[in-house]
């Protein structure tokens, strides 16, 4: 991590932009003024992607803006079944709502490919046929203007590097041998543009590491807690690729810190910030989870298979006010601060700043960019109160009651408390935007909110959700749960049905002409398809995550995710939620006749 302060330049330009996103969205989707006089705030993020950064060309594109505080107990994951999200923070709304928005844009290019590749042949049709009308000519025109769309935001990549990185020892040595003997290694067949860099911005520090000195400085009494030592990184393996000879066993789920407690402790993981009469949770915290991405990238498992991991898939920068940042805990928990374990990483792991294994992952830390706090002030009307006498500090929570079933609600800023203004508590809904793919391809469902917001701020909408208790509004994730009506398109169940959806498309490996057989058929295409469809096709979301270690892009994540976790402990499974199928995604229920 590095600091940067700028006055109205990049960091305030994201901010502006976002904020002017989420000012745009519907009054539902908005914290209110209780009848009680209760305040609510929230805290917010946006993902930002900047196309030719400090260049005339440079242009910024607002891809999501999501708010959030809340999270499930641990009591609750065995009874997901994918449908009910697990964490809706905002910054980890906003990790998921990049995903969806990727998975979007991939799906434009292949519908892009698709509409030019039949202008083309309708052109050649119609030039061979008759050239007396002019339609010909007309035709071969519009054949061009189609091959000329392509998606600002990604693109296919060069077949080379589909199936042997150029980073690796093999590739050069691949190089020297003759073509029949060359080995192919399929990797995933989409990449971002090199010429974008993606920034969070927040509202909030995030909960956990990076605002425990924020933390201790709201409380009336900072003495901290007494405690036995956490446990420290060991076993580092000597290179970014070797693993221990045998596997650690899993911390005890008690060495798990809850979010505010304990002061003393610093630089470890740390669970959400909840309520001490809540329900425990397992979800880690968002100061944890952005660490995490340094290394395994802002793409997610599902999307891992389609898309590549490159120095531009990691996260840029993260934008917040300056009342938010603490240098010291930010510099521990993102970059090598005291107390930090980045700088074992470093030492231990190999992984030096930059450096990559074959498949693209690197330690890559990202720049914390500060926003003056007048602006945010004008900006932002849901902030959370501060002063000692407004709560807790970043990191509380609140229980919305048995009304969206959850029973552990945590917040990354300041709870319930009182101040001269009034009582303020966290707003208990979510709000998800994401913006339509750059293509003319339609959304993934008629259910994703496009007729309730087709535009925000010139944009169109791809996305549009209001979350309650881990699910839309509207439904309970309690009792038989939601059904996948009441899932969000961000829950686990249905960025995994879309990701199915879309390797069923012929056109997602596209274009190659070699290692044709003699009726036409791209072996390798059908090969590379096929393995993918058994993944994507397994009976299970366990086995699902299983079948993505297949590929060399699902080992080589699986080592960088493992390599960091030796870094961030305790590091303890939020499991319980993988034993079901994509037929959760099939909607049996039927209502019941009025007699």
């Amino acid at each position: 991590m590095e600091m940067e302060m700028q006055m109205d330049d990049l960091p305030a330009r994201i901010a502006r932009l976002v904020h002017s996103h989420f000012d745009g969205l519907p009054t539902r989707s908005k914290p209110i003024l209780r009848d009680d006089g209760t305040r609510e705030w929230i805290p917010m993020s946006g993902i930002v992607v900047v196309r030719g950064e400090n260049t005339p060309e440079e242009e910024l594109t607002c891809v999501a803006v999501t708010s959030g505080a809340k999270c499930l107990s641990a009591s609750q994951i065995p009874h997901c079944k994918g449908l009910v999200l697990h964490d809706w923070h905002a910054e980890i709304l906003a990790l998921r709502a990049f995903n969806y928005w990727l998975l979007g844009e991939v799906r434009g290019v292949i519908e892009m490919e698709r509409s030019a590749a039949a202008a083309a042949a309708a052109a050649a049709t119609t030039s061979t046929a008759s050239a007396s009308a002019g339609t010909g000519i007309v035709s071969v025109s519009e054949a061009v203007s189609e091959k000329k769309k392509t998606s600002p935001f990604v693109r296919r990549r060069p077949e080379r590097d589909q199936h042997t990185p150029a980073s690796t020892p093999e590739a050069a040595e691949a190089e020297t041998e003759p073509p029949k003997q060359k080995k192919k290694t399929t990797s995933p067949p989409f990449e971002l543009h090199p010429s974008l860099k993606i920034y969070m911005y927040c509202t909030c520090a995030p909960c956990g590491d990076a605002s425990m000195e924020l933390t201790m400085a709201a409380q009336e009494d900072p003495t901290p807690w007494e405690i036995q030592p956490h446990p420290q990184p060991q076993n580092l393996p000597e290179t970014p690729t070797q693993t221990p000879q045998e596997p650690e066993p899993e911390p005890e789920p008690n060495s798990l810190l809850n979010g505010r407690a304990h002061f003393s402790q610093l630089g470890i993981v740390r669970r959400k910030p909840a309520r001490a009469d809540a329900s425990s949770t397992k979800s880690k915290s968002c100061s944890d989870k952005l660490a995490l991405r340094q290394v395994s990238s802002l793409i997610s498992r599902q999307m891992g298979l389609l898309v590549a991991v490159t120095r531009n898939a990691y996260l840029a920068g993260l934008v917040m006010p300056e009342g938010e940042i603490s240098a010291v805990g930010c510099g521990r928990a993102f970059g090598g601060g005291v107390g930090g374990g980045w700088g074992l990483w470093r030492g231990g792991l190999g992984w030096g700043v930059g450096e990559r294994d074959g498949q693209g992952y690197r330690f890559s830390p990202f720049q914390v960019l500060r926003v003056e706090g007048a602006l945010v002030e004008e900006l932002w009307a849901f902030g959370k109160p501060r002063g000692r006498d407004a709560g807790t500090g970043t990191g509380t929570a609140t229980d919305p009651g048995p009304a969206n079933g959850n029973e552990n609600t945590s917040g990354n800023g300041n709870g319930a408390g009182n101040s001269a203004a009034g009582k303020y508590k966290p707003g208990t809904i979510s709000a998800v935007w994401i913006a339509a793919p750059s293509g003319s391809c339609l959304g993934f469902n008629p259910a994703d909110g496009t007729k309730q917001l087709p535009k925000l701020r010139g944009s169109r909408t791809g996305l549009y959700e209001t979350i309650i208790g881990g699910v839309k509004q509207g439904y309970k994730a309690s009792g038989p749960g939601p059904r996948v009506r009441g899932a969000s398109a961000l829950s686990r169940a249905k960025m995994w049905g879309f990701v199915r959806d879309l390797v069923g498309e012929r056109e997602l490996d596209q274009n190659r002409s070699q290692s044709r057989n003699e009726d036409g058929v791209d072996q390798d295409e059908k090969g590379d398809r096929d393995q993918l469809g058994r993944i994507v096709g397994e009976a299970s979301y366990g086995g699902f995550k299983k079948a993505a270690l297949s590929t060399e892009a699902g080992q080589a994540r699986e080592r960088a995710m493992q390599d960091a976790k030796k870094v961030l402990v305790p590091w303890v499974p939020n499991s319980g939620d993988e034993g079901w199928g994509l037929e959760v995604l099939v909607d049996n229920y039927t209502k019941k006749r009025k007699r």
